[in-house]
């Protein structure tokens, strides 16, 4: 009985072996992917300029009609990502001194726009490792400025800090402009720099309300110059590839750009797009190597389980081979004798099955797997069937009449 219930509680610790591994590969979705666009050559992700259908497909949640492509699953890379850091392309400011408003002409003084206070220290080379301080209270829905222009302001009536800014509206500093006042979120210290970051969507109203300038007709539009983010669900980074290969290409070194066969207008690709999953894809390997390693073990395990099984009373009942000769010679039929052998082993097995059952209860990792120790009980009553066959035989007697 314990040899089967031994059986039994391994081959539940098998299958808990498997399923461990099998979990293993859902924990390994949760790695994260991060997922950075560049310049097509690959050497550069900061200073680009991300605009157009680049700029919809990471910013929106569907391409707007400009765009629109005759594939029906053409979609944005927006839906598919998390965590992003974006930081804009610069607008310039003032800011007002003495109630009046300086001209905007110090280039130095950048205005930015930014996802997250995590995009200064990715992308902002100027800045660094600056460390940013949010004000106590504050919702993080103004302005992030220098330590040095934060000290200079002093509190409204209503205890708020805010700072008046006149922002160009063109990319060179030139009129019109926007004036701007926003709450002070916070401040940053360090790195020397004169910028001040808002929020993501303070800079799209700002940018998008530009003029056009010296009647060119141009409007107005938001642009970025850094990206990266987080792939939202692992298990869909097939189809996050596929979304991003319609606006973004790989790694071209020529810095030629590949067309766009999405574009519908013979457009070029002007930036590239690359997914670090090298880790994900080297742990998903490892994990289905050894799952599919064990599941092939594992016809094997349960075969040597049924003959070690059947192997196992097959010899016990042979051993009692004189017990059955004895009951043979007082008129016991043959029949009923292996009947009996036949029940007395589904009575250990019976009892090895709860044993098994309970020892995988109690042991981490198991998984109760009733066929495989019902199948090593079933395994046990064969052999001793056959023995019991081969012993009270006529030639099963007649070789213990010769022993004697």
């Amino acid at each position: 009985m314990l040899l089967l219930a031994a059986l039994g509680w391994f081959s539940c610790l098998y299958a808990g072996l498997i399923k461990s591994k099998e979990s293993e590969k859902q924990a390994a979705y949760s790695l994260p992917v991060e997922v950075t666009v560049c310049n097509l050559q690959g050497t550069a992700t900061d200073g680009l300029m991300i605009v157009g259908r680049s700029y919809e497909a990471l910013t929106q949640d569907a391409f707007s009609d400009l765009y629109i492509s005759a594939d029906p699953e053409y979609e944005t890379v927006k839906p598919y990502v998390k965590d992003v850091k974006m930081m804009s392309v610069p607008l310039y400011y003032s800011i007002s001194e003495d109630g009046e408003m300086l001209p905007v002409s110090d280039q130095k003084n950048t205005f930015i726009g930014i996802t997250c206070l995590e995009a200064v220290d990715d992308f902002d080379p100027v800045i660094g490792n600056a460390k940013a301080t949010l004000i106590e209270g504050s919702d993080g829905e103004g302005v992030i400025v220098p330590q040095a222009v934060y000290e200079k302001l002093e509190p409204d009536e209503n205890g708020e800090l805010k700072i008046s800014l006149r922002i160009a509206r063109s990319t060179y500093g030139e009129s019109p402009f926007y004036d701007l006042e926003s709450v002070v979120s916070g401040y940053y210290s360090g790195g020397g720099s004169s910028a001040i970051y808002c929020p993501w969507e303070l800079y799209e109203s700002i940018a998008a309300d530009r003029l056009p300038l010296n009647g060119s007709g141009t409007p107005g539009y938001a642009a970025a110059q850094s990206f990266s983010a987080t792939v939202a669900d692992n298990t869909r980074l097939d189809r996050f590839k596929k979304v991003l290969s319609y606006t973004f290409s790989d790694i071209d070194p020529s810095g030629k750009g590949a067309v766009n066969p999405n574009s519908g207008s013979g457009e070029r690709y002007t930036l590239a797009a690359v997914v670090h999953d090298e880790t994900l894809r080297d742990t998903l390997a490892s994990i289905n190597r050894s799952v599919g390693t064990m599941n092939r073990l594992r016809p094997v395990i349960l075969l040597l389980e049924l003959v070690i099984s059947a192997a196992a009373s097959y010899f016990y009942i042979h051993t009692r081979k004189r017990e059955l000769a004895v009951a043979r010679s007082l008129g016991t039929r043959r029949s009923a004798i292996i009947s009996t052998l036949a029940l007395e082993m589904l009575i250990w097995a019976a009892l090895a099955f709860a044993a098994a059952s309970l020892a995988s209860a109690i042991t981490p990792l198991c998984v109760f797997s009733p066929a495989y120790i019902a199948a090593a009980g079933l395994a046990s009553v064969a052999g001793a069937v056959i023995s019991g066959i081969q012993v009270t035989g006529r030639a099963g007697i007649l070789g213990l009449k010769e022993e004697n």
